[in-house]
């Protein structure tokens, strides 16, 4: 399955019953000359016919001089299919979640909600597989609201490789704002799929560039 190929951190497709996917990052970023380091594991498995849990835990460490910054997010959500005709899927989520992200900022980062609606499509682009797909998200943490949009674009550019884009544009009730771009070259093996991208992201707070290297398997 084409989507099987998406990066599983966002992204419409569900897993068949009893089958998962697990995912692990590394990523050293640049925060305007801060420096600082992200791991991140997510995990998806599915449940029942068009029911996945998905889960991810991240955690961020900056240098010394900013370990202030440091911080540790989680979520954890159940996503259903709504939709699956032609190659194109549609799906729901709702969850919960505790992340001092963009949409939501660090005086809120205390345990909340986020609902998500995906569509998907898998297919042919210029002869070759490939796949698109959309996403929009809303969050609520303590006093503070946000809502997160997503475009993708993945397709296969020669055997057993795949080049990944991502967009995202996120709101946040305070005046939070955050533009990221992601570009992936992800290297698909028998163990896995082994993935080495670039991350830029700029926001009313601050710049952030980051290289990141990533493994994901299915199970």
């Amino acid at each position: 399955m084409v989507g099987q190929s998406l990066p599983a951190s966002a992204g419409p497709w569900t897993r068949a019953k009893g089958h998962g996917y697990s995912r692990v990052a590394l990523a050293a970023e640049d925060h305007a000359g801060l420096a600082a380091t992200r791991a991140d594991v997510y995990l998806e498995y599915g449940l029942a016919t068009g029911w996945t849990v998905s889960a991810k835990l991240n955690d961020v460490r900056f240098e010394a001089a900013a370990d202030s910054y440091d911080d540790r997010s989680w979520r954890i959500g159940l996503r259903r299919s709504v939709l699956s005709w032609a190659g194109v899927v549609g799906t729901i989520e709702g969850g919960l979640v505790k992340e001092a992200s963009t949409l939501v900022g660090r005086a809120c980062n205390r345990p909340g909600a986020e609902v998500r609606a995906a569509l998907g499509w898998s297919g042919r682009i210029a002869e070759r597989d490939g796949y698109m797909f959309a996403e929009v998200a809303g969050q609520s943490q303590a006093a503070c609201r946000g809502q997160r949009a997503e475009l993708g674009v993945g397709q296969n550019i020669a055997e057993d490789f795949w080049l990944v884009n991502q967009v995202w544009i996120a709101r946040g009730s305070h005046g939070q704002w955050s533009d990221k771009v992601q570009t992936e070259l992800m290297w698909r093996r028998p163990w896995g799929d082994l993935a080495i991208g670039y991350q830029r992201e700029i926001s009313g707070r601050f710049e952030e560039a980051s290289i990141l290297l990533s493994l994901a398997r299915t199970f």
